[in-house]
């Protein structure tokens, strides 16, 4: 994919050339804003904390087993959810592919908490921003291997091995095989 598909949802696999210490070895799902600019997360990145420790008071957060993840350096205060599900949330959240939505209320990561979490939901502190402009610029860099976003490769239960196999497939893609 060229630069210029980045334009919708997409998933973006860290190329080895990429040594950043904080992207190196990362899987983002990044969207474009209206306003040209984009918002991501990283996918693979588990912190230590659960989301019943962050959410002490909410029953619902206790039946999440899976750890809160770093979206990114950017917004560390926030917690955004990804949800796969079969309609859209009512309020606060924004679609970003089929059966995919971003999380970006209280009141619609309180709903995500409510699905239980593991592979229909997975919680995120933090996001990563790009300017206008910035990542088509790191993808005609090389930064990135872009892939369409799809539930199963967003929201696998483990992400331990994905980013290998993603390369994987990325590197089938671009080779026409």
């Amino acid at each position: 994919m060229r630069a210029a598909e980045a334009e919708e949802t997409v998933l973006l696999v860290a190329r080895p050339e990429l040594t950043d210490p904080l992207y190196s070895q990362s899987i983002l799902m990044a969207r474009a804003l209206p306003s040209g600019e984009h918002v991501g997360f990283i996918l693979n990145r588990p912190t230590e904390m659960k989301m019943a420790e962050a959410f002490p008071g909410n029953e619902a957060s206790k039946t999440i087993t899976e750890p809160l993840y770093l979206g990114g350096p950017a917004e560390l205060n926030a917690i955004f959810a990804l949800m796969h599900r079969p309609t859209a949330p009512k309020d606060g959240a924004l679609p970003l592919a089929d059966n995919l939505y971003l999380a970006v209320s209280g009141t619609a990561v309180d709903e995500a908490m409510m699905l239980g979490g593991n592979d229909k939901s997975r919680f995120f502190v933090g996001a990563v921003f790009w300017r206008v402009g910035e990542l088509a610029e790191e993808i005609q860099r090389g930064a990135w291997y872009v892939l369409e976003a799809k539930a199963d490769l967003v929201l696998p239960v483990k992400t331990i091995g994905l980013r290998e196999k993603l390369v994987q497939q990325a590197e089938m893609l671009s080779s026409g095989t």
